[in-house]
Formats: C-alpha cells, structure tokens, sequence
C-alpha cells in the first residue's frame, strides 16, 4: 500500500490554505478498493499546481484544535454533509486493550459506524516529548523543508530535529488484517497532525455488525532517525470493541424494467437507503455483457449528487479517487453501489445518468419512486 501523505506540517497555516489542501489532496489521492473488483470504478483524478504546491504545506493545526470523527468526515473534496443526527451516533467511550510501546502509545478516540461503513478515529501520543511523530515516506535523509515548507532546504529532516531537541523521529501507521473474521473490511486512511504533536489517524471500512464485536488493528513505529540505536519498528495490537451501526432512517426500492436511451443498459432496480452519514445507492442493471458508462445519480439539473461525507478524505492510496464500484452480478448483471450526501428523507424520483466513454456523451432518465 502507498503510505504516501503529504500533508504533514508544524507551522500553522491560515485556515483557507488548509481548505484548499484538502481539496487537493483528496483529488490527487484515491480510495484503497478491498472489496470485488470493479468493472468499472467511478473515480475523479484533479491535479492543479498551484494548489498543490499550498498542499504541502497542508496538515499544520492551529493551537487548541483537536480533530475528531465530524472533523474528518467533514472535510473531503466534493461531499455533503451528515446529518444532525450523526453526532449522537458517535461512540466517544471505546473499550479496548493494547496499543502501548515504549514511545507512543495508540488510542482509539472516538468510532462511529452508520450500519455500513465503520469510522474509527485513532490517536498516537508520543511517550516524551523528544519524539517526532510523522506520517508516511518522510525519511531522515529528506530536506527538512519536505516536513514544513518554513524550514530550511539545507538542511535534512534529522539535522533540523536534532538542532531542536528530537532525540528520534518515528513514522506512524495504522492497518487492519481484512482476512480477520470480525466483519470490519478496511477501505481507506486519513491523519491529520495535532497542535500537541499527536497523530490523528481515522480509519474507514465497512462495517455491518448488528452485536457489540472486537476489531483488533495493527500499529506500527518505524523509526526514520535516531540520535542513538534503537529498533527499526515497534509493531502492537490494539483491539477495541465496536458497537453495532444505527438503524436506516429510511429505504427505498424500485423494480422493473427502464431503458437508458442510446445505450445497452436496462434498469431493473434501484435501492437507496438513508443513514446519519450517507444515502446509499444500488442500482442493477442489465446489459449485453458489457459496460462501457459510468452510472450517477444526479439532481434536477443533471448535476451528479454530492459523495457521502468521508469520501474524498483518503491519503493513502495510489489508486483513483472513487465514489462508489461497479460489482459484477453474473454475466449480463451489475450493480452500480455508490455513497451520497445524507438526506433526512427519501427522495420522490431518482434520476439516473449513463456517460459514455471515451467520448463522455450523456444520457439519462428519471424513475419515480412513489
């Protein structure tokens, strides 16, 4: 997996700037797929430089500022918000056991799971503060100006944090094994550094428990400079108890048969199902064998829906940024699964748009759900 993130940095920035590196990292970055392999991936791909450029600034926090799981499910590229409602579903007391080491210790802060998707906010403290956590490839070798683009490009990562009083910096990391049978299926992950040089890693998977269940994560230190010799890496467990996702607050369904003109695709049902966090959609299609459009929901003006909170927050990828997959049913059948904006109540119809590649022509029809 690509352990890449670039948004590591100490000094604060104004919160504009912060905006924009959201967004453009969130467009450069891409959601790690776990699931079937999609036939077709509904994905969006943006890299503007100048942006990007204030996206290596990215990540610094101003004082007092503490993330959590509102705070990350808010700040994606192109997403909704959640729900009033999502708050209250947050579980703020996490039973759990491991995740301490000699130089930081993992907590798990904060988990909401919606019914389908579980958030899992981890923090990392350093045990002394002659500790430097950081996240991903930034390497002691590295211009220190890679860190924070306020420091110097002279000097390397580990110069200036021996000048300042680090005796150690360690890369923090934070994993599940999928082949474990506790039902969570990790999909992607996001940290934001904290203004006490704490880490805060969310992790997202889906997560459709119905009992209170134990998920055990992998944690990991791997030590990019040290004043003295010290190990490689520290690896611990840390197992939390998860408890099961809210009810829907609403589910739709349509079946029969409609035809998306200029195209091979025959609708036969669409499900949507309203949670705190999401309006999620299934659409099953027939066709002659193959895909070749990509399927949206959008509004009055055929303007594509906004994604769920929570996508577009991912760093550690190298894969396209997705909003949903394409799973392959039988032959002639898919179904288009994506996650929308939060609604409080099930729409009255629901346009569907097909956009044909590679010459993005567009067609589209409207299904009445009533």
């Amino acid at each position: 997996m690509n352990e890449q993130r670039l948004q590591d940095a100490f000094a604060p920035v104004p919160q504009v700037v912060r905006e924009y590196t959201d967004e453009a990292l969130a467009e450069v970055h891409a959601m790690n797929q776990r699931r079937r392999k999609p036939v077709l991936t509904l994905a969006l791909v943006v890299a503007v430089a100048l942006t990007l450029a204030l996206a290596l600034a990215g990540g610094a926090v101003a004082a007092g500022f503490q993330w959590n799981t509102l705070d990350f499910l808010s700040r994606g590229y192109r997403t909704g918000a959640v729900l009033p409602g999502a708050r209250d579903a947050v579980q703020t007391t996490v039973p759990q056991v491991g995740g301490v080491t000699d130089v930081a210790t993992f907590t798990v802060q904060e988990v909401l799971c919606d019914g389908r998707n579980a958030y899992v906010v981890f923090n990392v403290a350093p045990a002394n503060p002659d500790t430097l956590l950081v996240t991903g490839q930034h390497w002691a070798s590295s211009p220190a100006s890679r860190f924070d683009p306020a420091l110097p490009e002279g000097k390397t990562m580990a110069e200036w944090a021996q000048e300042n009083g680090y005796a150690r910096i360690l890369a923090v990391r934070v994993g599940h094994d999928d082949s474990a049978p506790d039902g969570f299926d990790w999909q992607q992950t996001t940290a934001r550094r904290q203004s006490d040089g704490s880490i805060s890693i969310m992790l997202q998977g889906a997560y459709q428990a119905t009992t209170p269940g134990d998920v055990s994560f992998d944690c990991q230190l791997a030590t990019r400079w040290s004043a003295e010799d010290e190990p490689a890496r520290r690896v611990t467990e840390l197992t939390a108890t998860l408890e099961p996702g809210t009810e829907p607050l609403w589910r739709v369904e349509w079946t029969g048969e409609a035809a998306i003109l200029d195209t091979n695709i025959i609708v036969e049902k669409v499900v949507l199902t309203g949670t705190v966090t999401a309006t999620y959609s299934e659409i099953i299609i027939c066709t002659d064998g193959t895909l070749n459009e990509q399927l949206d929901l959008v509004d009055e003006n055929g303007s594509i829906l906004k994604w769920s909170a929570g996508v577009g927050i991912d760093w550690e990828s190298s894969k396209a940024q997705s909003a949903g997959e394409v799973e392959v049913i039988d032959w002639f059948h898919f179904n288009a699964v994506t996650a929308y904006e939060a609604m409080a109540e099930p729409p009255k119809t629901v346009r569907i748009r097909a956009t044909k590649r590679p010459g993005n022509e567009v067609t589209s029809i409207e299904i009445p759900l009533e």
